[in-house]
């Protein structure tokens, strides 16, 4: 793959341009006792459900950004997954999806075309590493690795700062001990409803991923707050 001349002027435009597809919008991935909850804005209007969320092998992603991105860079692992169906057979294919081995492709994926191209891919994605760590690769293919909570967004999500502010300063993030599902879950409704810029639809997708089951669930700013300290 050519590389293109990453002059000063060029890398700031990538960016500015990265950032813009990457909308005013973030993503809230909390830990709990057992699993994972992510949720972010929803338009019926423009979103299919969960298009934002995929399942790779035994990885867990979600994204924020460009949803034509997502689906390019989504083919993209899968095209990858396929490849290494045919190198090592597809009865052991699943076994080698690891978080570890899709975090690489989608960093990968996202860096060449940053260096690569005039236009680069306008999306974040959150790897789920373990049940309480995640690792947010950006649009270049910078990775930052996060703890019991994360919340992923662009220059232009002006509630992302205060939503992490808030989120560290709850009494179970303090401790060693995870929270339960319904005070994850409260967490993140109000970090939502309080921080992220409200959307049209005033809807909200979350999805619940634990050892067993993955759930997904749409739920309003109409729904009752309760305080989640």
């Amino acid at each position: 793959m050519s590389i293109l001349l990453q002059t000063p002027e060029l890398i700031k435009m990538k960016h500015c341009e990265a950032e813009k597809l990457l909308g005013k919008h973030f993503i809230v991935g909390v830990t709990f006792d057992g699993g994972v909850v992510f949720a972010r804005h929803y338009n019926s209007r423009f979103h299919k459900k969960l298009h934002w969320f995929k399942i790779f092998g035994r990885a867990a992603v979600a994204f924020i950004g460009n949803p034509n991105d997502i689906g390019l860079v989504s083919n993209y692992v899968d095209a990858s997954a396929d490849n290494l169906a045919d190198i090592i057979g597809e009865g052991v294919r699943f076994c080698y999806l690891t978080n570890h081995y899709i975090k690489n492709c989608i960093h990968s994926v996202l860096e060449d075309k940053f260096k690569s191209d005039i236009s680069p891919f306008g999306i974040k994605a959150v790897v789920v590493q373990s049940e309480n760590r995640f690792a947010v690769i950006n649009y270049s293919g910078q990775v930052k690795n996060f703890s019991k909570f994360v919340v992923a967004g662009g220059e232009l999500a002006q509630g992302k700062e205060d939503a992490v502010k808030f989120l560290s300063g709850l009494n179970f993030f303090k401790g060693k001990k995870l929270p339960t599902l319904v005070e994850a879950s409260n967490a993140i409704k109000n970090t939502l409803f309080n921080f992220d810029i409200e959307p049209e639809s005033k809807e909200y997708e979350s999805i619940f991923i634990t050892k067993g089951e993955i759930k997904s669930k749409i739920f309003s700013k109409k729904s009752s707050k309760v305080p989640a300290k």
